[in-house]
């Protein structure tokens, strides 16, 4: 009897096991995770059906090292070799790599994977391969909104700055660098203390540590002294940023030189008190 129970309790274990196995490979192969197996010693290579479809493989293709390299992108196969070799001297660092399919479309997969010593003392390596074209799409097109946003913002003539929750610049444009008179990474950190005027220095800060403590648009207009020492008047206006999810993420600013504005208005009220003057004056 106890044999009996023994039996069956073997078989509950090994169906179940069965059973974990088989949603496993239907989860791997619904996410388009490709399983291999490599045994470094024979060169023995066994592959889910999931690697061959990323590959662009027909599914009836014996797996094998020259299966993959015929798919492989010529600028990426010398990469894929070195993954081989470092593979044969017991490591295996995650590559990216481009296939071209049969169709002639590219795609780009994600392989890493683990090398594995067994008691015998042969090695194999197992992992995974993965399609992450998406995924770098999404980036290239990234970089290029981000290289449209640098170049629009280098060309205009007034300083632009973007700055972490703490305050500290995240991004600053040409103008700002060039008002500074230093490099780019020094601007990031550059202290706007040192540049105000002195007439113009509480003042600024009181309303600065105000506004960006509201967290709501604000402007400041101080005097700013620019790295050819001369004194311009500039008038900023600081804007929240908001993440996705509603989160404070900073602020994204612009500053305006306004010292020929503010020269203009002095010069307009002089002009009207002298002729406020005058007719005064013809008045008595």
């Amino acid at each position: 009897v106890r044999l009996e129970e023994t039996r069956r309790h073997e078989a509950e274990i090994r169906r179940a096991l069965d059973e974990a196995e088989a949603r496993l490979k239907l989860a791997q192969e619904a996410g388009g995770v490709g399983v291999w197996d490599w045994n470094l010693e024979t060169g023995e290579t066994h592959w889910s059906s999931a690697v061959h479809r990323n590959l662009g493989l027909d599914p009836a293709e014996p797996p094998g090292v020259e299966a993959m390299m015929r798919m492989i992108h010529p600028d990426d196969q010398e990469r894929m070799r070195d993954m081989g070799r470092q593979a044969r001297d017991g490591a295996f660092e995650p590559v990216e790599y481009r296939v071209v399919r049969s169709d002639g479309s590219v795609r780009w997969l994600l392989s890493r994977g683990e090398v594995l010593e067994e008691q015998s003392g042969a090695r194999r390596a197992i992992g995974v391969n993965i399609d992450v074209t998406e995924r770098r799409r999404a980036e290239a097109e990234l970089r290029e909104s981000e290289l449209r946003f640098r170049t629009l913002a280098d060309s205009v003539p007034i300083l632009m700055w973007v700055s972490h929750p703490d305050g500290r610049r995240e991004f600053v444009n040409q103008t700002y660098v060039d008002f500074l008179g230093a490099g780019y990474e020094a601007a990031l950190s550059f202290d706007w203390r040192q540049r105000l005027h002195p007439e113009d220095h509480d003042r600024i800060l009181e309303d600065q540590v105000t506004g960006e403590a509201s967290r709501q648009p604000f402007v400041l207009e101080a005097r700013y002294r620019r790295a050819d020492g001369e004194w311009r008047w500039v008038r900023s206006i600081s804007r929240p940023r908001i993440g996705p999810e509603g989160q404070f993420r900073g602020f994204v600013g612009a500053g305006y030189d306004v010292t020929e504005a503010k020269q203009v208005q002095a010069d307009l009220e002089h002009i009207n008190d002298l002729m406020a003057e005058r007719v005064e004056a013809a008045l008595r």
